[in-house]
Order: C-alpha cells, then sequence, then structure tokens
C-alpha cells in the first residue's frame, strides 16, 4: 500500500472536512483539517470557520494535494465564511480531490452518500471518537485500495473515459492502471469493502401448479386468517394490530375478484389500503394463473410502487401459504440498452462529450452489478439530472425494434417484459399503464385484473398520456438522433457514413450511397432550420413581437409555466407563420424522401456486404414514422379544429428564449377509458383516501366514466386514527378574506408568529408561487436569527432533498405549492404543524381548466360547484392528510382561508375532514390554544 501510494503521489495529503455542531439549533460550521505522511496523521487545525481559518492554513505547501468530502458544498462553505478570493487563491495553486466523487463512482449504488453512510460499510481502525478530517483520511484511503482492487478492463475504461477531460480524478486512473499493469504486488492495509446486492426486479418463480378449471374465488376465510387477531400477520409483526376497517377493505376487494365487480375503495390514512387488496389480488391470481388470471396493480408514483415491490410484497411472500410470481415493471426510458452502452464503450469519445463522459463513470461499476438495468438504481450518476446525457444511453422503442440485436440476450426491457407477461402480479405506475393503452397493449399484454391505487389521479394522467405536445426541444431530440454536428458528429446517418468506409460495396455503389447519405444530411441540416425558423415566429406572435435569442441556453433550465394560452382554429397563432409552416412542410417532405431513397437504396443489400446495414435499415425506417408524427402532430395542433380537445400553448420560461410549446388534450376521456380500458375489464379496484366529497362519489365516477357502468360498487372506511384526540384544527376567522389585497401579509405575518412561538416543525402548503416566494423573502432571514431552518420547494434543492431536509431537523420550515399537497410522508415530531393558505381551487383561466368548465356548463351543470368545488375539496383531503401519519402522531393544522366558514360551499370542505375544526376570532386566542395543545400532549 505505502508503494502504491509512493507511485500515485498520495503519501502526503491534506484533509479538509467541514460539519455542523452538533448542538441543537446551531449554524455553525466546524473545520476540521489534518495532514496524512506515510501513514501518520498530524491534527493541523479544528473550530469554527471563521475569517482567521486561512490564517492557520496558510503555511501549508502548496504541492501537497487537499482531500474534500464533497468539493460543491466545502467550497461553498469557505467562500461564504472567509475571503472569497483569498479561498479562491489558495485553490488555485493546489490539487485538490473530492473522495465523494471516488465513493460515487466506485459504490454507485449506495441509497445515500452522506459519511455517516459511507462508514456503514467502511471498516474503520478506530474509534469513531476521532474528528472528522480524520476518518475522511480513512475513507480516501479505503477507497484508493477499493481502486487498486478494480480489475485491468474496468481500470482502463476509466483511462478513456476520463481522457481530456479536467477531472483531477483521471491523473489518478492513469497512474494505479499503469501501476497494475507492471505487476506489482499490493499489501492491502483494509479488508475488501462489500456492498449489499441490488435487488432483483422479480418475486417468486413463475411455475404453476395445476389446478381445478373453474375459477376458485377468495374465501373470506383467508381474509381473516390473514388479518385477524392471532393471524398470520400478527404473528409475524409484534406491533400488529387487527384494523376493523383494513378487514372490511380486504374482504370488498375479495368480493370484487369473486364477482367481477368494479369497486371504488376509499380508505383513510393508516388503514393500510396496500397490504387489504394486496392480499386478495394474491391469493385470487395465485388460485386461478391456471386461467391465465394475472392482476395489474399500478400506482401514481414511482415511490409507492417500489413500495409495494421492495417491502409490502417480499413480506407477504414469506407469510402468506401460497406461492405467487410478482415482477416490476417501469417504463422503457428506465432501463439502460446494453446496445448502447456497449457502443459507446468501444469508442467514448465519439458519443460523449468530455464532461458527459465524466458524468457516466458511476455507470462502468453499476452495469456489472446490478439484475435489473433501472438506472434509479444508479444514485451515483443522477439520472434526472442529467436527461440528456441519459438519453444517450436509455432503452428506446425506435431503437430496439429496429434492431437483430447482438444484445438481446442482454436486454433488461426484454427480460423484464417477458417475466411481467408470466406474472401473477405486476407492479406498474399510471403512466407505464396509459402508455400500454395507447399502444394497445403492446407492453402489458392482455389482462383482465386492474387495481389503481392513488385513483384519484386517472383522470389527469390519462388526459396527459391521450393528447399530444409538440415544442422545438421535441424536434431537436429527432434530429439529433438522425444527424448533429455540434462539438463532434453524431447520429444515424453518422453511422452509415462510417460504416460506408469498411462495406463491400463496389466504387460505384459507394459513391452513390454517399451521395444520397449527403442529401439526407442536408435535408436533415435544413429541416433543423427550418423548425427553428417555425418557432421563431410563434414565439414572435405569442409574444407580440419580443426578441428572441437563439444563443440562450438558459432556457432548457425548468421552472413553473404558468404562462399558458389557449387558441383554437379562429385565434389559433399559427395563422400568422403560414409561410413558416408551408417551408416546415416543404422541407419535411424533401428529408422523407430522401430517408427513402437511403432504405431503397439498401433494401436489396446482402447480409455481409455491410455491417449492421439491416439494423441500419430498420432504423432509418422508424426515423421516417417519427418524421411523419412529427407532421401529424404540427398538423393537427395549427388546425385545432377538433371540438372534443382544448389546445393551448406555453410561453417560454424565460426570456429571450423561443422555447413555447403547443398541446392538445381531449376534454372527455371518461368515454375513452370506457372502450379502450374497462370493457376489457373483469375487475377493477379503484384505490385512494381521496374519491369522495362529503360523503359522495359521484363527481368521481363521472369524471373516471363510471357513471354509465352495472357493476360498479363503492364504500368508504375511515381512518383508525383518533383524529380528534390527535389532532386540532383551527381557522382564524380575524384574517381578512382571501380577495382581499391585505390578505397575503397579514398571512406571512401570522405564519412567521405560529412558527416563532412554537418553534415546532412545520409544512405551510401554498397554491401560488408568487405568494410561497414573498412570504419565503419575508422571513428568512429573521428565522434564521433565531436558528430555525426555512425550507422552500424549488428553491433550497429536490423535492426528495428538502423533504429529507425537513424530516432531520424537528425545527425546521417547509414551504411548498401543488406537488407537496400530497405523497409527503413525515411522521412524527417532524411535521407538527400543517398550514393551509388558500382553498386549492384550480385556477380558471388555466386552459384545460376553462374548457373543462365551459364543458360542465353546456351540459346544463354548475362549473363552480360540479367542477371547480369538488375538485378543490379532493386536493385539500390530500393536504390535510399530510399531518398525522401513525397513531402516535400529534399535530395542529391552521387553515387561513376563512371561507371554509364565510361561504356555503366551506362546509363541503370541513365535512370532509376527519375532525371538527374550531374558528378562533383572535390572533392572541389561536397562539394559545396551539400552546395548550402542545403543552397537553407532553
Amino acid at each position: 500500500m505505502k508503494k502504491l501510494l509512493t507511485h500515485i503521489g498520495l503519501n502526503d495529503f491534506i484533509s479538509l472536512s467541514i460539519r455542523k455542531q452538533s448542538k441543537p439549533k446551531s449554524d455553525d460550521l466546524i473545520v476540521d483539517v489534518s495532514r496524512f505522511t506515510d501513514f501518520s496523521v498530524t491534527k493541523i487545525y479544528s473550530g469554527k470557520l471563521q475569517h482567521d481559518f486561512l490564517e492557520k492554513i496558510d503555511d501549508l505547501p502548496n504541492d501537497v494535494p487537499w482531500i474534500f468530502f464533497d468539493s460543491e458544498f466545502t467550497l461553498d462553505c469557505l467562500n461564504k465564511s472567509c475571503d472569497h478570493e483569498a479561498i479562491e487563491e489558495l485553490f488555485s495553486v493546489r490539487q485538490f480531490w473530492d473522495a465523494l466523487d471516488l465513493i460515487q463512482i466506485l459504490f454507485p449504488d449506495l441509497t445515500a452518500y452522506s459519511i455517516e453512510n459511507i462508514e456503514t460499510v467502511i471498516e474503520f481502525p478506530f474509534e469513531k471518537k476521532h474528528t472528522s478530517s480524520e476518518r475522511l483520511i480513512v475513507i480516501f484511503l479505503h477507497l484508493i485500495e477499493s481502486l487498486a482492487r478494480v480489475d485491468l478492463r474496468k481500470l482502463s475504461l476509466l483511462v478513456k473515459f476520463t481522457e481530456h477531460s479536467r477531472s483531477p480524478l483521471k491523473t489518478l486512473f492513469k497512474k494505479i492502471t499503469e501501476h497494475n499493469k507492471a505487476g506489482a504486488p499490493i499489501k492491502f492495509h483494509f479488508h475488501k469493502i462489500k456492498i449489499p446486492m441490488l435487488p432483483s426486479n422479480t418475486i417468486g418463480d413463475d411455475s404453476a401448479d395445476s389446478e381445478p378449471d373453474s375459477a376458485q374465488p377468495v374465501p373470506e376465510k383467508a381474509i381473516h386468517t390473514v388479518f385477524g387477531h392471532g393471524g398470520l400477520l400478527n404473528a409475524h409483526f409484534d406491533n400488529y394490530e387487527e384494523r376493523a376497517q383494513q378487514v372490511k377493505l380486504a374482504l370488498a376487494i375479495a368480493a370484487a375478484f369473486n364477482q367481477s365487480q368494479f369497486v371504488l375503495a376509499e380508505a383513510g390514512t393508516g388503514t393500510g389500503k396496500s397490504l387489504a387488496y394486496l392480499v386478495p389480488a394474491i391469493y385470487w391470481t395465485s388460485q386461478n394463473s391456471h386461467t391465465g388470471e394475472s392482476v395489474i396493480i399500478s400506482t401514481h408514483t414511482k415511490n409507492l410502487q417500489e413500495q409495494l415491490f421492495y417491502k409490502d410484497i417480499p413480506q407477504l411472500r414469506k407469510i402468506l401459504p401460497i406461492p405467487f410470481y410478482a415482477v416490476l415493471l417501469k417504463g422503457r426510458a428506465n432501463y439502460i440498452c446494453m446496445k448502447k452502452w456497449k457502443t459507446i464503450c468501444l469508442d467514448p469519445a465519439g458519443h460523449l462529450t468530455p464532461s458527459e463522459r465524466e458524468k457516466v463513470l458511476p455507470v462502468i461499476f453499476w452495469i456489472d452489478r446490478t439484475q435489473t438495468g433501472d438506472i434509479s438504481e444508479c444514485s451515483g450518476f443522477r439520472h434526472e439530472q442529467n436527461i440528456s446525457v441519459w438519453n444517450k444511453l436509455a432503452s428506446e422503442s425506435a431503437y430496439c425494434q429496429a434492431q437483430k440485436c447482438n444484445s438481446s440476450d442482454e436486454c433488461f426491457v426484454k427480460k423484464i417484459r417477458d417475466a411481467a407477461r408470466k406474472a401473477q402480479i405486476t407492479v406498474v405506475n399510471h403512466s407505464l399503464l396509459f402508455s400500454d393503452i395507447i399502444s394497445e397493449h403492446a407492453i402489458l399484454g392482455d389482462y383482465t385484473n386492474l387495481i389503481i391505487d392513488e385513483a384519484h389521479h386517472v383522470e389527469k394522467t390519462a388526459q396527459n398520456y391521450l393528447g399530444v405536445g409538440l415544442s422545438l426541444w421535441s424536434v431537436k431530440n429527432f434530429v439529433t438522433s438522425l444527424y448533429e454536428r455540434d462539438q463532434l458528429e453524431s447520429g444515424v446517418l453518422l453511422h452509415l457514413k462510417q460504416k460506408l468506409s469498411g462495406s463491400r460495396l463496389s466504387k460505384g455503389e459507394s459513391t452513390g450511397f454517399s451521395a444520397l447519405l449527403a442529401e439526407a444530411t442536408m435535408a436533415c441540416t435544413e429541416f433543423w432550420i427550418k423548425t427553428q425558423d417555425l418557432f421563431t415566429q410563434l414565439t414572435i406572435e405569442a409574444t407580440n413581437g419580443r426578441t428572441v435569442d437563439f444563443g440562450d441556453t438558459s432556457a432548457l433550465k425548468t421552472r413553473p409555466r404558468e404562462n399558458k394560452r389557449r387558441y383554437d382554429s379562429k385565434n389559433s397563432i399559427w395563422k400568422s407563420a403560414q409561410d413558416e409552416l408551408t417551408a416546415f412542410r416543404a422541407i419535411s417532405g424533401q428529408l422523407d424522401e430522401a430517408l427513402l431513397n437511403l432504405t431503397e437504396r439498401m433494401k436489396d443489400w446482402k447480409s455481409d456486404i455491410f455491417e449492421d446495414g439491416d439494423t441500419l435499415k430498420d432504423l432509418l425506417i422508424l426515423k421516417r414514422d417519427e418524421l411523419k408524427k412529427i407532421l401529424e402532430t404540427a398538423q393537427f395542433l395549427s388546425d385545432s379544429n377538433d371540438l372534443d380537445y382544448v389546445y393551448w400553448f406555453e410561453l417560454p420560461a424565460k426570456e429571450r428564449s423561443y422555447d413555447i410549446r403547443f398541446y392538445g388534450v381531449p376534454l372527455n376521456v371518461a368515454d375513452i377509458l370506457k372502450v379502450r380500458l374497462y370493457e376489457k375489464l373483469n375487475t377493477c379496484v379503484f384505490s385512494s383516501a381521496t374519491l369522495s366529497v362529503a360523503g359522495n362519489f359521484n363527481y368521481y365516477k363521472s369524471r373516471a366514466g363510471l357513471m354509465e357502468l352495472d357493476n360498479v360498487k363503492q364504500f368508504s372506511v375511515g381512518s383508525p386514527f383518533d383524529f380528534n384526540d390527535q389532532c386540532r384544527i383551527f381557522i382564524p376567522s380575524f384574517l381578512p378574506d382571501p380577495s382581499s389585497a391585505d390578505f397575503n401579509d397579514a398571512s406571512s405575518t401570522l405564519i412567521e408568529k405560529i412558527i416563532l412561538e412554537n418553534e415546532k416543525g412545520t409544512l405551510a402548503l401554498f397554491t401560488s408561487y408568487a405568494m410561497m416566494n414573498k412570504c419565503y423573502r419575508d422571513m428568512k432571514r429573521r428565522l434564521k436569527n433565531r436558528s430555525i431552518t426555512l425550507l422552500m420547494q424549488g428553491q433550497d434543492g429536490s423535492r426528495s432533498n428538502v423533504t429529507r431536509r425537513f424530516f432531520d431537523d424537528r425545527t425546521s420550515v417547509l414551504f411548498g405549492t401543488d406537488s407537496f399537497w400530497e405523497g409527503v410522508d413525515v411522521p412524527g415530531e417532524s411535521l407538527e404543524i400543517l398550514i393551509i393558505t388558500k382553498l386549492p381551487f384550480e385556477v380558471p383561466s388555466d386552459p384545460l381548466v376553462a374548457a373543462k368548465m365551459e364543458r360542465v356548463t353546456s351540459m346544463g351543470g354548475n362549473s363552480f360547484f360540479d367542477y371547480s368545488v369538488p375538485e378543490a375539496v379532493i386536493k385539500f383531503r390530500q393536504g390535510f392528510g399530510r399531518l398525522i401519519r401513525s397513531r402516535s402522531d400529534r399535530g395542529i393544522v391552521v387553515i387561513l382561508d376563512n371561507r371554509v366558514i364565510s361561504k356555503n360551499y366551506g362546509r363541503l370542505f370541513l365535512s370532509s375532514l376527519p375532525a371538527t375544526a374550531q374558528p378562533v376570532s383572535s390572533e392572541s386566542m389561536l397562539l394559545k390554544k396551539m400552546s395548550d395543545f402542545f403543552t397537553s400532549s407532553i
């Protein structure tokens, strides 16, 4: 090990670690510096990160490298606490390496990358009482040894991928590769790090015993045996309590299977609805698998999808006395394409930019560990932040359908889809469910039993997938896949050109084909130019002549889009772009003809005359299909004359951008669902905590296309929680009406006082970004002075990141809008106060909302009471559900919108809650009631 460290120049380095003080409510940062020299550690500095820190380390040598953990965070802290220019000067002449980067590459599938999490898998030679910089030294030495243990094939890939990159790790990779190639023995200091095996996406096997020919019903006795007192769940879990609501739910769902019914199953928080539908589903399909019975379970979120598969189903697999086979299936774009990956590994520089090659380094190690190919396992890659890079690795239908793939035996999509067709239980999400409906069930095949969890999202998800959209970037993706010349050339046409040089074509044939390639390449380039012309003109018209800057790539950054404009055939901005649209269609025809000429020329080639000739020919055919779809979508959106659709465009999210986006969505999905989904089903279970409005299911049934079906049952079971004991609901009647100009300021002031008086974990739900941003700005500094962390959606990290930080800090405050009204699960003391700022009515000017309201009116209804109020009540109930997540939770809900008591429709909101709300007439009384409640719960 010493010889290795000397060879790579790391027998002497300095470790710097920054952390918060462990004292509660302290924001002071502690910086810790140690020096490692030939396995000897010297403490250099440990104390608060203050301006004089630089003086303490100024005399350290320039030629000794520094080791950080999360260099971005470390340098940000140093810059904020010390002189920015001094920090920049200090590290401009010093080499520093980030241990976090190396961890993410070597161990890309760890669930979290904090030092504490790393320490759970690394062997430490001393107790954890040692300083954080000393522990970082041990972590880094572990990583060096782990890297030295890597086989030469992978080391060579690391060198190849980091060639010409700016990564400081490239020197490390190169030197260790050289050292290992020389064959010098290494005496390792630590044991090899062992990371738990990655999970599979199948449970059980697909073998089924022979059964009777007739369908076997799920017996009620089986349900009681599982859920009853002294039953299977009781026997396996010490803290299990029988819940009458859960038993009732499970029995109703079992009856739905037995009698081929549809059932609306509303279940309050804490009912245990997942197990309540899983158990009868498993019994039904297991007993009737011989007749081909299977059950598809669909969730709205991937989080619930994975909870079902990795937590609930494995538990039932151990507990239930019957075997079953379950599969977790996601959309194609979640899986890596092995053919793409192998192609990239042969020539990384030919397919990826230097920065892209750095980003995919973790995939080199993950690819040999994964059983599923699901990129969500690869935490080190962070694909959601690197969508453009992931698109170059991900499976895609055009690519896969087009090839006689030499990687088909390794294809993760093929494997899991084959498994799903044999499975008794297949867990998907709503996006995949509706993608399958659009594809005429080409993904999931034929099925007759469906459970839809989080079913209140069905209508909106259906509209998203049954509608169409067009943007400059959707066309750009097509163009890029065909041909792009940026920092390097790429695309199908380039691959054809490269293959041409090694083909067995005669000189004349090769010259002729090369000319056709040149024509197609030119047409593709011209197509992109005409596309930009079209979207430029559309943007100018939509923004009343605002200047557009093609060089503004910041437009690619996403943020909430609120500038939506509805249009139809009478007032379409497409009319102002007829010349550009005509030119766009003309060049599309030329491009299509050029691609056709290529495929026609390749049609009669023998298989050995051109490497991958059939694959590339089929890809060209599929590209023609994509081009045709783009043209059809543009035609449909520009005509905008289908009265069953609503059309709108969204203005660019940033100034000087041409990222205008067009949409066309069917207004009534109910009839579509009846024909394309329900008619194929025997049993369908709609499960959610919020399907009814004041106990009535008619609104949901009308939106989901269930009103006219004969076999639909409905029932609701309440929560096992005692809400009147566990929580209080207060309505500050003294606040101005939400329509008042004073409401926002008065609400902001009250929210701040509630936070400061109670210092409890608080979640404030907003209905607009404007109000949330103002409240955030108003109190950010003042809360910091009280050492209360204020977090805001979109400002302080991703949704999952701010939720985790909120959970970890029990006195923190989280501001959230739309997506935080549901799906946030923060039990215990981390969330004890929930503030609902306004009733969550949809914006009536939103094109889709306006069209739905018009449709209700045209059918003789009241758009406000028959649409706006029910929609808001369902979302209101979801928001309320964030507070009490277990029997031990206690907390307070404060509803700032006094319309719940001042308006007639307010009773619908309050009667939908599981506890009684109390109006409060003064601020002092509100704060006292809150204090009394929390005091009584101590």
